[in-house]
């Protein structure tokens, strides 16, 4: 914010001024240009909209200000386009009071008109996480960066570098610094929790599956002592399982493997290209490994399992 102030403490007081006499007028029109209309807003379900975005705070931040750097902010631009826009707005209403001799709140109206009809290919009224969205999105041409290392090239694009030197905050070469560390924090966080996985999957859940499923075998086996040929038909559930839980051990190990294989690859790049093998050979064995660890989670004895599981998680005080 001292950024801002040492901006406009040489451009007269339009910002104050606007402050002080037009808030409520400002107030309006900003709503209309975010196309957040009295009657959509009325329409909004809250609690859906608190469920919805529940699963972008963990990485994000509870109010949309991520205490990670690398995560962007989704409660509103950084200050270098704040302070962008609002200079373009001063210079905008100024060129209308000066050449058509306009009143400040006549420049403003007719300023904000504008921004209201270039904004129209990026405002959308309906539900901005559906599949609607993105079809629309796209229709409109607008870019849809689904990873973060294609997100991240945006950071060294030509308008924001222009943008960072027009505001003096960073010039070509720190912003191209910052980018490089941005790839390398994304891919080694990556690495570790690589590595964090196979570690819980390999050391804490095959061996408490295997502890479960040998007593499971020796239950069976019990049953066939007592009960001869017909042990088949009284222990046909704990077979099943025992079947089960082996093929999940199996596929647990053997994704790992295979994780560690891409993870060594990945590692010869770096930079960039490192950060995109981490993003598309890697990461996606994360789910397939947890799919199998979370079955497991729910068939294997509580009092084996050495994690806490997820309904201990949510409804455990």
């Amino acid at each position: 914010m001292c950024k801002i102030r040492s901006y406009y403490s040489d451009n007269g007081q339009l910002i104050s001024s606007l402050m002080r006499k037009n808030m409520k007028m400002m107030g309006l029109l900003v709503s209309v240009f975010l196309g957040l209309s009295a009657s959509a807003m009325a329409a909004g379900d809250v609690e859906a909209g608190k469920t919805k975005s529940a699963s972008c705070g963990a990485c994000h931040g509870a109010d949309g200000n991520s205490m990670i750097d690398i995560n962007p902010k989704l409660a509103g631009q950084h200050a270098s386009y704040l302070v962008k826009q609002l200079k373009e707005f001063k210079v905008d209403v100024d060129a209308l009071i000066d050449t058509n001799n306009l009143k400040k709140d006549e420049a403003v109206f007719n300023v904000l008109r504008e921004y209201i009809k270039a904004s129209k290919k990026i405002r959308f009224d309906g539900d901005g996480y559906t599949e609607a969205w993105e079809k629309e999105a796209k229709k409109r041409g607008l870019s849809n960066n689904k990873t973060a290392p294609e997100a991240l090239k945006a950071l060294v694009s030509k308008k924001s570098i222009a943008l960072y030197k027009e505001m003096g905050v960073m010039n070509k070469i720190e912003i191209e610094a910052r980018y490089e560390i941005k790839l390398e924090e994304y891919t080694k966080r990556l690495q570790i929790e690589s590595r964090v996985l196979g570690d819980i999957s390999r050391n804490h859940v095959v061996p408490t599956a295997i502890i479960y499923q040998n007593t499971l075998l020796e239950n069976t086996k019990n049953l066939k002592e007592i009960f001869g040929g017909e042990y088949k038909n009284i222990a046909k559930e704990q077979i099943e399982l025992i079947m089960i839980i082996s093929n999940h051990i199996t596929e647990i190990n053997s994704l790992v493997i295979k994780m560690e294989a891409q993870r060594a690859k990945a590692n010869k790049h770096s930079g960039l290209k490192s950060a995109e093998e981490y993003c598309s050979k890697v990461k996606p064995f994360f789910e397939q490994i947890r799919y199998h660890c979370d079955k497991l989670e729910t068939m294997v004895d509580d009092n084996l399992w050495p994690l806490t599981k997820y309904r201990e998680l949510l409804f455990t005080k």
